[in-house]
């Protein structure tokens, strides 16, 4: 059978603009993520253990409005317990609810968001990449988002249903309002977490080609100033308290507590974590940009 050349054979099909890059890179970065079976063991147990803590609150919390509307007729026994029901059931158990994902949103950036420019830059696709109308801040947004997604989803959840299980079960005590409002923090500081998470582990994962040195550099700012600030403060008894500023899971939940309108549980106050947030952001947005800016495309 004869070999027809018929050569270069114009794209004739819909030419979509370039801004349909970023969902068309976000969803693909999002089915690569799920296709991880490490991911998928991760966001289940994550998931088993926000309905055993949500199913916890509720449990607890209902024997104690049932043991505060048993109670007897005295007024002073009746109010104490409700005051014991409204400090068991506030915005301490929403932030504890939240930050109790926190490992599972770390094990998530470890896996994935540590290596997500380094597998790019192994296997030379940043050259295929930037050949298509791609720009760095497309590329970025589509490694970024997906990963914060998936963060976000993991600490929203329990929170938010913890806040709405307080507010069912204190709608007799006048309560209801007040606790059902926490679901607007728990949102903000799942949003938070998700952001500091997912931009600093990628921004890392640009560091070199090997993603288990990729890693490693992820877990040692995460790990590394908490566990020094930690054996230093209680080697001096709290006199060396500013070195939590360089622990970015310190300054984060700092200012979870804020966003929750809880004072502070030391010198540090919200305004100081605002400094090592925007530091760990804005330099890990800085090295990945180096990276990709220097990507060598033959045109």
């Amino acid at each position: 059978m004869p070999i027809s050349d018929r050569g270069y054979q114009p794209y004739e099909g819909p030419r979509l603009p370039s801004r349909r890059n970023n969902w068309v890179i976000t969803s693909l970065e999002l089915r690569r993520i799920w296709a991880s079976l490490l991911v998928k063991i991760v966001l289940i147990i994550a998931g088993i253990w926000a309905i055993l803590r949500v199913a916890w609150v509720a449990g607890v919390g209902y024997f104690n409005v049932t043991l505060t509307e048993r109670a007897s007729q005295d007024a002073a026994a009746v109010e104490q317990l409700r005051q014991r029901l409204a400090q068991a059931l506030s915005s301490d158990l929403v932030l504890a609810g939240i930050d109790g994902q926190l490992v599972f949103v770390i094990l998530l950036t470890l896996a994935w968001g540590s290596g997500a420019i380094a597998t790019d830059v192994r296997d030379r696709a940043l050259q295929f990449y930037f050949a298509k109308p791609v720009t760095e801040r497309t590329y970025l947004l589509g490694k970024i988002t997906p990963l914060a997604v998936y963060c976000f989803f993991i600490c929203v959840v329990p929170g938010t249903l913890i806040a709405l299980v307080e507010g069912s079960l204190l709608q007799g005590q006048g309560l209801a309002a007040s606790r059902s409002a926490l679901v607007l923090p728990a949102i903000l500081y799942s949003l938070v977490l998700s952001v500091l998470l997912s931009v600093g582990s990628v921004g890392i994962s640009s560091l070199s080609r090997n993603r288990l040195l990729t890693l490693a550099y992820w877990a040692g700012i995460l790990f590394v100033p908490l566990a020094v600030a930690g054996i230093v403060d209680l080697a001096t008894q709290g006199e060396f308290v500013w070195l939590y500023l360089a622990s970015p899971l310190t300054m984060a939940r700092l200012l979870g507590r804020a966003i929750f309108r809880l004072s502070a549980e030391g010198p540090l106050q919200w305004y100081h974590s605002l400094l090592t947030l925007a530091a760990v952001c804005g330099g890990s947005i800085w090295l990945a940009w180096q990276r990709l800016s220097k990507t060598e495309v033959v045109g």
